[in-house]
């Protein structure tokens, strides 16, 4: 029997922590676990996102499969976050119209119902993935990994905030990526404390994007048609809060970014010379 590369492992390991994680959530329902089990799910996609634009293999099914185990779970632990963020600003008023525990409890009965659905398509994605991966070479890996090193370093995604997101999945796969590497390559790939940066700013972007999807939720709710008074104070004080979070976060983002592209400027000019 052949010993698996460092790919084929990590992508093993992923599938075999995200069947380990539904079987954990479908008795305890803790939302970490679902969380964490998000990001097993992540970390797949990565390796499918790396086998789609440097292979020939047509992805198209187990993408599909794998995207909808993903926002089911996402669905649940988009709820989960909603209850936190009223819970930890005190808005019970808020929270209880949105009737957010009755939903998440209804919401995480249908994903569990559903959980051997849910491992049927771990073991399919499992065969597939564990068959393409130890086709793939480590020359492969060596070149595609710097590579998207390289664009990340060129922030094309960063220019506006609208790009931000896109730049937030390029700069994951590049972390995730790393760990494709030896251990040796992938420190000389990426030291340790640019990895954190990197970590740290795809948090932030991150952090921005789910405080528009609070305010985006909350505008949906239309709790400002309600005639009770204590409702609608918390809705203004919630949606004021949130504006002024976001404007935090965007204008910490752009200082951020536009630190960045200036040195990426001057080390160009720098290497013309």
């Amino acid at each position: 029997m052949f010993a698996m590369n460092i790919l084929q492992q990590y992508t093993v390991k992923q599938l075999d922590t995200a069947t380990k994680l539904l079987k954990e959530y479908a008795v305890e329902k803790d939302p970490e676990t679902l969380h964490q089990l998000r990001v097993a799910l992540k970390k797949i996609k990565a390796v499918l996102h790396y086998l789609r634009s440097e292979t020939s293999w047509n992805s198209k099914k187990s993408k599909q499969l794998l995207q909808l185990l993903f926002r089911a779970a996402g669905t649940v632990r988009e709820m989960h976050l909603r209850s936190n963020w009223l819970q930890q600003n005190n808005y019970s008023a808020l929270a209880a119209a949105a009737q957010l525990q009755q939903k998440i409890k209804e919401e995480e009965s249908v994903f569990v119902d559903r959980a051997a659905e849910w491992e049927g398509i771990l073991v399919k994605l499992q065969t597939k993935l564990e068959k393409l991966t130890s086709d793939t070479k480590h020359e492969q890996l060596l070149k595609y990994i710097p590579a998207l090193k390289e664009q990340v370093g060129q922030f094309s995604f960063a220019t506006s905030n609208e790009g931000w997101h896109e730049y937030r999945k390029q700069v994951k796969q590049l972390l995730y990526a790393q760990h494709w590497l030896t251990e040796k390559e992938k420190l000389q790939l990426l030291p340790v404390n640019e990895s954190k940066r990197l970590d740290t700013l795809q948090e932030k972007i991150g952090n921005w994007h789910d405080m528009i999807d609070m305010f985006d939720w909350l505008q949906e709710q239309q709790f400002y048609l309600s005639k009770d008074k204590l409702l609608h104070s918390e809705y203004n004080r919630a949606i004021k809060k949130l504006q002024q979070q976001q404007l935090k976060a965007e204008q910490q983002l752009q200082t951020e970014f536009a630190e960045k592209k200036t040195a990426l400027t001057q080390r160009k000019s720098r290497e013309k010379k």
